[in-house]
């Protein structure tokens, strides 16, 4: 078997459809400072000419061609397993195709990882690209398996490095050495919450995760997936995978409560949360979703529990962890940088 020969750090990126914008996330690339990565772009079964395109326009990145759309994590995965066949590489980019870099992104985080070696991932400050919005600062837990985007809508600032519960799928650094320990991205979950679901994972063999804050991405969200229904479906689903895969059991009890808490109260109280998930769908097609979702979630819980058990047995930190992670990574940003300014 060939092995294809890579640099030491490689920038993987899924693409469905994905013509329009994506030459503005490889053009950024391009224009790193740090000049000795591979990129390597996984197509999804792309019906608009995307292979085609960036054979023609970027020569110098390997395109991967899937015959059908394997969602994010199958994608990401395809990519991540030709990696992982060379010995050499020690870092792996996971970014969107609708994300562009600043061209000090990479640079930044590699010597932020090469001073760190007990820290598995990495993320910068990613913003919104239509304002100077924050979209995400990393993943924020909650009991009921679900994650806020930490800091979403704050006015962009000037921020410190400091340790999140996990990066954001939009943009992140990830150490090979970790993820050969925890595993590949999850590909039940086809998209959406997986990059939760290794944020516990990693958590869980004894990792850590940090924001460097002089790293810039720019991010048209949630663009690769224009129905709010299918994402509502896929964020309720997945949700219900992570708490079942990654919790202690007495947080499955709880389940209730935190749903409501969590998914319904904190929607209702953030109008723009709310609107984004439901995008005004009615009553009826809320409950529609939602039902259809948990039924999903009870046909997948025999694989889910399975997962869960390997993981428990190959965890490298004490029982009861989880608890003290949802109380420190929950809190909002200003928790954060008291933290933080405080090491």
């Amino acid at each position: 078997m060939t092995v294809t020969s890579f640099n030491d750090v490689v920038i993987v990126i899924p693409n469905y459809n994905g013509k329009a914008f994506i030459s503005a996330c490889l053009d950024s690339i391009r224009n790193q400072t740090y000049r000795d990565s591979s990129t390597i772009v996984v197509d999804n079964g792309s019906t608009d000419g995307s292979v085609e395109y960036i054979r023609q326009n970027f020569d110098w990145v390997k395109v991967l061609p899937l015959n059908e759309n394997r969602g994010y994590a199958g994608g990401v995965n395809e990519g991540i397993k030709l990696v992982l066949e060379s010995r050499n590489v020690e870092q792996i980019g996971i970014v969107n195709n609708d994300a562009v870099m600043e061209r000090n992104w990479l640079e930044v985080l590699l010597a932020f990882m090469k001073k760190n070696p007990a820290v598995a991932s990495c993320q910068g400050k990613v913003l919104f690209t239509t304002s100077k919005r924050i979209n995400t600062l990393g993943i924020s837990p909650l009991p009921d398996g679900s994650a806020l985007n930490l800091g979403i809508g704050l006015d962009d600032r000037s921020l410190p490095d400091f340790e999140v519960f996990g990066v954001s799928g939009a943009a992140a650094l990830y150490r090979v050495a970790a993820m050969r320990e925890a595993g590949l991205f999850d590909d039940e979950f086809f998209a959406y919450m997986e990059d939760v679901d290794m944020a516990w994972r990693l958590r869980l063999h004894g990792w850590k995760s940090f924001l460097v804050g002089d790293a810039i991405v720019h991010h048209v969200h949630s663009l690769s997936s224009r129905s709010r229904e299918f994402k509502l479906h896929l964020i309720t689903r997945n949700s219900n995978y992570v708490l079942i895969k990654n919790l202690p059991i007495a947080y499955w009890v709880l389940y209730p409560f935190s749903f409501m808490k969590y998914r319904v109260g904190a929607s209702l109280t953030r109008k723009e949360r709310f609107d984004a998930l439901t995008d005004r769908l009615s009553i009826t097609k809320l409950l529609r979703i939602l039902t259809k979702a948990n039924a999903e979630s009870v046909l997948g819980l025999p694989s889910m529990l399975m997962k869960r058990r390997n993981l428990r047995k190959a965890q490298n930190v004490l029982k009861g962890c989880e608890g003290e992670w949802l109380r420190r990574f929950s809190a909002d940003i200003g928790d954060y940088l008291i933290q933080a300014y405080n090491q």
